[in-house]
């Protein structure tokens, strides 16, 4: 993932449910999300589970299209805001650091195998826990879905961005993580950042059934 900082834990999920990268799709839509609203096919799609709206506010824009986690039934895109500038992290590869982003990941748990989507959600938030120093938990109820939120500070100076919220949740057989973080010079509330950008998520109401 070419734009996501080393040191960032979505970084690592996504190397470790994968060895490369596919272009995503999706040839056919739900109808109508869980929340009632009709299903939009302008949005940036995340496999046949998420949605989220072309604006998600605070002037994010899409800065990596979705792709899908190759050998998994797992999704992931990005949003960024401001002007792309280099920066080399500590594996030496060269990225693009914006002043915030957002991660979305989707991962799709195999039930089947054992995995579990709420030790998934578990071992997340452990990871997190263990990686910054968490300045807050909460649970955050947006658009009929409930999160596990938490909001952190960086420690390590190898991870350019200071500070950022991030949100967990399972729906269905899926576990889900959005994370928004900032640089140091990124003046905005990163939680605020992403209970807006939950408020413009949408999740099919095709897995309720």
């Amino acid at each position: 993932m070419r734009k996501i900082i080393n040191g960032a834990r979505l970084t690592a999920l996504a190397a470790a449910a994968a060895l490369a990268l596919l272009l995503g799709g999706c040839e056919s839509y739900p109808e109508k999300a869980a929340d009632g609203s009709d299903w939009n096919r302008e949005w940036t799609i995340l496999g046949r589970v998420a949605g989220v709206e072309t604006d998600p506010g605070h002037g994010f824009v899409l800065s990596e299209n979705p792709v899908v986690l190759t050998g998994s039934d797992s999704y992931y895109a990005t949003w960024a805001v401001g002007e792309a500038r280099p920066f080399t992290n500590e594996e030496g590869r060269e990225t693009d650091l914006y002043d915030a982003q957002v991660y979305m990941l989707v991962y799709g748990n195999d039930v089947r195998k054992g995995e579990d989507p709420q030790g998934t959600l578990k071992d997340w938030m452990d990871r997190e826990r263990d990686s910054y120093q968490i300045l807050d938990e909460r649970t955050l109820d947006i658009g009929g879905q409930s999160y596990q939120v938490l909001d952190y500070k960086v420690v390590t100076d190898s991870n350019p961005y200071s500070r950022g919220t991030s949100a967990f949740t399972v729906y269905g057989d899926y576990t889900i993580t959005v994370e928004a973080a900032g640089t140091e010079e990124y003046e905005e509330d990163t939680a605020r950042v992403l209970a807006d950008f939950l408020s413009a998520c949408h999740y099919s109401a095709d897995l309720l059934n």
